[in-house]
């Protein structure tokens, strides 16, 4: 599993288990599952705007 060659900007809570994924576009929001699949296949993915993942990053969610 390659997970530095994500193809998108994301962010990872371990703890959690989920991945947070900056989807800006409903297409790029279809492929989403296959993506997960491939990289994080135990994790959930949780689409976000940049900002909400900046707030993610810094602990503020």
């Amino acid at each position: 599993m390659k997970k530095s060659e994500f193809p998108l900007k994301h962010h990872i809570l371990e703890g959690k288990k989920e991945v947070w994924i900056v989807c800006n576009s409903s297409i790029t929001a279809k492929g989403i599952p296959a993506i997960m699949k491939k990289y994080y296949p135990d994790y959930t993915a949780c689409l976000c705007s940049e900002d909400r993942l900046e707030d993610i990053k810094n602990g503020l969610f």
